[in-house]
């Protein structure tokens, strides 16, 4: 992930610093990381984003949602933040997997959907339907 990061930065501190600004904002605010633990989202205060579960990671049996956002202009970020949401009994914690380009498909089989979801057993995340 922090690859990820570093790579936007290289590419433009307007949405590296974007990441950063949601990573504050759901760091300091509970309803918002409670927010991502719903199957479908959507913000409209800056910075504006929204969520929803990635329908072919979900087949494969891994709990993963995408996050996309816009800068304060609304331009569309050039990538997709994508985290799981583990939902074990006594707790439930958010895992932020990778910053997927937006041009990438959400095909299962390509590098980074496999690196994300070796990362994601990594975590100890359950699959659905465990």
């Amino acid at each position: 992930m922090a690859a990820d990061l570093d790579a936007l930065y290289a590419y433009s501190d307007r949405f590296g610093l974007l990441v950063d600004e949601l990573f504050d904002l759901l760091e300091s605010s509970e309803e918002m990381r409670e927010a991502l633990t719903l199957n479908e989202y959507r913000r409209l205060d800056q910075p504006t984003f929204d969520t929803v579960a990635v329908g072919a990671y979900c087949r494969a049996r891994y709990n993963i949602s995408r996050i996309k956002f816009h800068d304060r202009d609304g331009r569309l970020a050039p990538v997709r933040l994508l985290y799981a949401v583990d939902h074990s009994p006594h707790s439930c914690r958010i895992v932020f997997l990778g910053l997927m380009p937006r041009g990438d498909n959400y095909d299962v089989g390509n590098p980074f959907a496999q690196r994300i979801f070796k990362d994601y057993e990594d975590f100890n995340v359950p699959r659905l339907g465990q």
